[in-house]
């Protein structure tokens, strides 16, 4: 006994299926006119049922993931930018104070020498 695939293509799956979603015609009885299993058909089914809505434009969809990706990219660098400035302030600010405290040294030096 030999077992075979039996290629149907994506059109004929879908007129197949059309009858069960547009007639009512039972999974059972589609499987048993058009001699395939009938996990096969929920399988078809289940896979016809997640996929997006055909009004829905795939090459829009690219586009527009590719636009958030160049967004992101673009906020990434910004952020990294920002961080950076923010960690050179805060050296700016430690070196100042630094400086601010050995010049009042110095100030007290000076008058305490007087």
């Amino acid at each position: 006994m030999h077992f075979y695939r039996k290629r149907v293509s994506k059109e004929q799956k879908f007129n197949i299926l059309s009858e069960h979603f547009n007639k009512g015609t039972p999974i059972s009885e589609l499987a048993r006119v058009n001699n395939i299993h009938p996990v096969t058909l929920y399988h078809w089914k289940k896979i016809m049922n997640n996929k997006p809505a055909e009004n829905v434009d795939l090459e829009e969809l690219i586009r527009e993931n590719q636009k958030l990706k160049k967004d992101n990219e673009l906020l990434t660098k910004a952020l990294g930018k920002a961080h950076v400035s923010l960690e050179c302030g805060k050296e700016i600010i430690e070196i100042l104070k630094k400086k601010s405290l050995e010049h009042q040294l110095k100030k007290q030096e000076k008058s305490s020498k007087k």
